[in-house]
């Protein structure tokens, strides 16, 4: 018997939501720039490792303050994630218009590449605790970027 597993990018679900939520940031960027007042989006980062990998590989420089806080920054701003506990999505908060206005395809692109490593660190997860007698019969990414798993049940 064998048991099929597609692990989908995330960045597929994320880009799905951002496209949805994308009039909702705006509005809230907008309104941050007419107020000229911080901005803070919600984000969908939750794994502060994955996170703190995802803007290294963007080539940010990083510091996690604490478990619930990062700072990272690049030559045109800085920028810092927090979140009131473990386990719950970080807030972005941006400190002035001028990095709203610079650094949104960057989040778009942030956005992305999370959903990416978060895929890659569940393909590993599932590979690495594969039971006893379990096998992994093939492998294959399809069109989308989906992993196709199939595992033999031994």
């Amino acid at each position: 018997m064998s048991l099929s597993l597609t692990l989908v990018p995330l960045a597929i679900t994320v880009i799905m939501i951002a496209k949805q939520a994308s009039e909702d940031i705006s509005e809230k960027l907008s309104e941050a720039q007419r107020q000229k007042t911080p901005c803070e989006l919600e984000t969908k980062f939750t794994d502060i490792n994955l996170l703190h990998k995802t803007l290294t590989e963007h080539g940010m420089m990083v510091t996690a303050v604490d478990s619930n806080t990062i700072k990272a920054s690049c030559p045109e701003s800085s920028l810092v994630f927090e979140r009131p506990s473990s386990g719950q999505p970080f807030i972005l908060k941006l400190s002035s218009n001028e990095e709203i206005n610079a650094l949104q395809n960057e989040l778009e692109e942030l956005n992305e590449e999370y959903g990416l490593n978060v895929q890659t660190y569940t393909y590993e997860h599932v590979k690495e605790n594969l039971e006893e007698g379990m096998t992994i019969e093939s492998e294959e990414v399809l069109e989308d970027n989906s992993i196709l798993l199939t595992i033999n049940l031994n």
